[in-house]
């Protein structure tokens, strides 16, 4: 009976500490990168460095440059920024990592080009639902963290 109590009052004292899931400061982001490449093929973006979107822009990346010939527009949605987040309002270069003949395993960084990311605050969001619309198909950006 006292180890019942334990638990009990443990598991309240670590909810009570916790922020809130649900929070009413969250809004929804547009994001729109550019994907530069340099096959016939088009590059799977992932959000793996999504945390690199905010904060200082010395937590940029850093990756390996290539020279590209082509490129492509990918635009998604990214959600639950908060409002005293730092976003960089217009065009933030930053390099994000991509996926190649959207195959998972195979990953190739890029840098020579940067992609633009513009960032546009939209509306309150309290839920997660990012989809990347690449290759023909709609794929959830969870299926791709590493």
């Amino acid at each position: 009976m006292q180890f019942i109590a334990t638990v009990v009052v443990a598991s309240f004292l670590v909810l009570s500490q916790s922020p809130l899931l649900v929070d009413s400061t969250r809004f929804k982001v547009n994001v729109t990168i550019t994907c530069w490449h340099r096959r016939p093929w088009f590059y799977m973006v992932t959000m793996s460095e999504v945390d690199h979107f905010f904060g200082n822009k010395d937590d940029q990346i850093d990756t390996e440059g290539v020279k590209v010939t082509t490129q492509e527009t990918v635009s998604f949605f990214l959600e639950g920024v908060q409002e005293d987040d730092e976003l960089y309002s217009s065009e933030y270069e930053v390099a994000l990592r991509v996926v190649s003949d959207c195959c998972p395993g195979r990953l190739r960084r890029f840098s020579k080009n940067p992609y633009k990311v513009d960032m546009n605050v939209e509306h309150d969001i309290r839920s997660w639902d990012v989809n990347v619309s690449v290759c023909n198909q709609s794929v959830p950006v969870n299926t791709y963290f590493e």
